[in-house]
C-alpha cells in the first residue's frame, strides 16, 4: 500500500510546498 498516504505525510507534502514557494530562488534552488 505504497500509494495510500497518511493525511499527515498530505498536509507535510502541501506545507513544505508552500514554505519552498515562499522563498526567494536562492534558497529553492538550495534545497
Amino acid at each position: 500500500e505504497a500509494n495510500k498516504q497518511p493525511d499527515g505525510w498530505f498536509e507535510l507534502k502541501v506545507n513544505t510546498h508552500v514554505y519552498v514557494t515562499g522563498l526567494p530562488d536562492d534558497a529553492t534552488l538550495d534545497e
